[in-house]
């Protein structure tokens, strides 16, 4: 399913530019923010600089690809017009912030014409380049490395309610294909009235983020979802976000960076999450719950 994460109504203001938090590239892994703090450029790369996420150092945002454009072009759109990004000038030719190769260019017709560092333009075609110097103040794009990836579950289990219809493939994607399961009178108020766990195997390396993305909704209002990974090392579940769930599917990337190692399972790799519905002592009959995708989120040095 195409979801929209937000909505432009009119024209967007460039005094007044919006911020979204960090939306994350699934090809790399990383995540990119929009600052709407104005700035000269070398104030910007030390801003840029000084921030983390996930236990990474951002860096203004590079763009080494076609498809990293068409990302943050569609991502982004017009406030990308005007914005600094990690490009720069010098006697040996353009560099990126970061030491990557400069090889894929976007510029604007006409464009560079001897400034010292690279912009969005805000004339030419959405998302071309155009060369500024130090003395613009701009808004600006921050790239954190994080490298978080999904990893596929292997295995899932309907551990409560009833298992309506669905197969493993059917959590891989956001496609309006789903796992439905019916809802179950609970044992006990603390206990969900219908709940999901999913497994998968960890790759190999140092975990520095371990977490979900989950894609869910329910029939009817009033429910309580809540998303939990397995403690191997205490042998507990840990709640990673508990919300209201919607009627409409709406989705959730959460983590743990918090001794995330924890999450996964000495010699067998094996990472453990499970998704729960409540409706917190007042049963309701014959509702649903259904998940349209279910995968881990985990990075690995």
């Amino acid at each position: 399913m195409r979801r929209l994460f937000w909505i432009l109504v009119g024209l967007v203001s460039f005094s007044s530019v919006p911020s979204w938090g960090q939306v994350r590239w699934s090809n790399n892994g990383h995540f990119y923010e929009m600052v709407p703090t104005w700035r000269t450029w070398l104030e910007a790369k030390a801003d840029a600089e000084s921030r983390t996420f996930m236990g990474r150092s951002g860096h203004l945002m590079t763009v080494t690809s076609q498809a990293e454009q068409d990302f943050v072009v569609e991502t982004f759109g017009e406030p990308l017009r005007e914005a600094s990004i990690g490009g720069y000038n010098t006697p040996e030719g353009w560099k990126w912030v970061t030491g990557e190769t400069w090889e894929y260019t976007n510029w604007a017709p006409g464009e560079p014409n001897g400034s010292e560092y690279l912009a969005f333009h805000g004339g030419h075609g959405l998302g071309q380049w155009n060369d500024r110097p130090n003395s613009d103040t701009r808004h600006y794009f921050v790239e954190y490395p994080v490298r978080l990836f999904d990893v596929l579950p292997e295995t899932f289990q309907v551990t409560r309610g009833n298992h309506v219809f669905g197969v493993l493939s059917d959590l891989f994607e956001s496609d309006d294909r789903y796992i439905i399961i019916g809802s179950r009178y609970p044992f006990a108020v603390s206990d969900p009235s219908a709940q999901l766990v999913i497994e998968t195997t960890a790759p190999p390396g140092n975990v520095r983020v371990a977490g979900v993305l989950f894609e869910s909704a329910a029939s009817i209002f009033n429910i309580i979802q809540r998303v939990e990974l397995f403690d191997f090392s205490a042998n507990r579940w840990v709640i990673l976000d508990e919300r209201s769930a919607g009627t409409n599917d709406s989705e959730v990337l959460a983590t743990n960076s918090d001794n995330p190692g924890r999450f996964v399972q000495q010699g067998t790799l094996r990472v453990r999450a499970r998704f729960g519905w409540f409706d917190r002592g007042a049963p309701i009959f014959n509702w649903q719950a259904r998940t349209d995708r279910a995968v881990f989120a985990i990075a690995v040095d």
